[in-house]
């Protein structure tokens, strides 16, 4: 892994208020509104997909049931990968562990858009 030269890892954030989807999702987090089905509900609305929390067993813990690899579901809960991506012609799904002292969860995210897709900026032809 590299870093940058002065060994601080930490990127410089400008002055102000946050983006908007960081003040929500700080909100959900705060101790009166630690209710993982409104986490989980309101990451569907940010990335205008589906999201599934389920646990090693495959038992749903908030979202919605979502098709899952189980080849990539038991990699990551049996730590051999922390996270994966997946994609068909219809569908674009993240999976990343999610640890807790006495379980781990699988957190999927699925939507028909890539994930990686932004608009232009600007106008500029992008580099070669």
């Amino acid at each position: 892994m590299t870093g940058r030269e002065d060994g601080n890892r930490e990127q410089p954030t400008p002055a102000g208020p946050g983006p908007a989807w960081a003040e929500e999702l700080l909100e959900h987090l705060r101790p009166a509104g630690r209710d993982v089905r409104r986490v989980v509900d309101w990451l569907a609305g940010a990335v205008r997909g589906s999201v599934a929390l389920q646990d090693t067993a495959g038992n749903l813990m908030a979202g919605t049931r979502l098709p899952l690899d189980e080849g990539l579901v038991t990699d990551i809960t049996a730590g051999r990968i922390a996270s994966a991506a997946w994609e068909s012609r219809e569908r674009h799904q993240r999976l990343v562990r999610v640890g807790h002292p006495s379980h781990t969860c699988v957190l999927a995210v699925s939507r028909e858009a890539p994930f990686d897709r932004r608009p232009p900026t600007s106008s500029r032809t992008p580099p070669r």
